[in-house]
């Protein structure tokens, strides 16, 4: 198992399979402090007992010896929830000495906002993305707060800003400082003896808008917390299975310079990587 995609796969899948964009801002010269996104929500119908399929943004530091992980976004695992609906998802790993982090609120890290509308585990009702139809969305941003040092989690889909929550800055290492990488990332995992899950809406990204999951407004926040507003110069992640799911090229709208987006996803069917 790939230990750079495990911290959103199921804990001991055999096949972790994603597709998205990362970026270390231009050059390498820029250190993240933030990554926000809209991205589409969709019920993955076909997700087996052991398996897991959804997306996420991220911000990671691989300094030293490890590697330290903040996520979140939706998911379907049926080992997490004993169930196969959609549902939100936060994730924190630091494997600097000895491997700590969890999902959710499954261990102790992070930390619930009392104004929070959306909570990590927490169910997404009806209804939600249909294929060449009505899109479901989910705007979130994690973003390092300059006066503590804590990564904090924000909800902006509902025409306000909420604090969901936070990461203590004593749960790290490296990204108490910052971030080296940012990620926007579809994802699936299964089992030796699962059949792949969908990725996405199931449909491969050229059916573009509408039909394929996309991330919209993809955008990077600098050392001073500001949007960052240069070349991000992303490059595609990992997408080691193209016969079953792929990305589409990087867009930055002419008309709206932060609508930098992409389509992704597939329709799944996998064995174990080739």
């Amino acid at each position: 198992m790939n230990s750079t995609v495990a911290y959103c796969s199921t804990e001991d899948a055999v096949a972790n399979t994603t597709a998205g964009y990362q970026s270390r801002g231009l050059l390498g010269d820029t250190f993240w402090h933030g990554v926000r996104a809209n991205l589409t929500v969709w019920k993955v119908y076909d997700v087996q007992p052991r398996s897991s399929s959804g997306a996420y943004i991220s911000v990671v530091n691989t300094e030293g010896e490890g590697i330290e992980v903040i996520g979140a976004g939706y998911h379907v695992n049926p080992r997490l929830y004993n169930d196969t609906k959609v549902h939100f998802f936060t994730y924190w790993e630091s494997t600097h000495g000895n491997t700590t982090g969890c999902y959710n609120e499954l261990c102790e890290g992070y930390k619930e906002s009392k104004v929070a509308d959306l909570y990590p585990g927490g169910r997404f009702g009806a209804p939600l993305s249909i294929y060449d139809g009505k899109q479901r969305t989910l705007t979130i941003m994690i973003k390092k707060d300059e006066q503590s040092g804590d990564w904090s989690l924000y909800r902006e889909d509902h025409d306000r800003l909420v604090l969901l929550g936070w990461w203590p800055k004593k749960l790290f290492k490296y990204l108490s400082e910052k971030a080296e990488t940012i990620q926007w990332v579809g994802f699936v995992s299964h089992d030796s003896n699962e059949r792949s899950p969908s990725m996405g809406s199931g449909h491969p990204p050229t059916e573009l808008e509408g039909k394929a999951a996309w991330f919209s407004d993809c955008f990077g926040l600098d050392e001073s917390g500001e949007v960052y507003e240069d070349n991000y110069d992303p490059v595609k992640y990992y997408i080691d299975r193209p016969d079953c799911y792929n990305v589409s090229e990087w867009y930055v709208s002419d008309e709206q310079e932060a609508r930098r987006h992409f389509f992704y996803g597939g329709p799944g069917g996998c064995s174990l990587p080739k």
